[in-house]
Parts: C-alpha cells; sequence; structure tokens
C-alpha cells in the first residue's frame, strides 16, 4: 500500500495533475514535430 500511495502522491507533489498533463502534452508536441 505505501508503494501505491507514493505513486499516487509523488506527482501531486510535483505540479499537481493539471502540471502533469501540461508537461505530457508537450511532450507529445515535441514527438509530433520530430515525426512530421
Amino acid at each position: 500500500e505505501v508503494g501505491i500511495t507514493h505513486v499516487l502522491l509523488d506527482p501531486v507533489a510535483r505540479g499537481g495533475f493539471n502540471g502533469r498533463l501540461d508537461a505530457l502534452g508537450d511532450f507529445m508536441s515535441d514527438v509530433a514535430s520530430q515525426v512530421s
């Protein structure tokens, strides 16, 4: 349980859910620009 709790809480400590989505969106945009 401690491992699962750590995984769920750690991203929240680093900018929250929206912060993670923003980082993922930036990453996907970079990948798309490199592929095309």
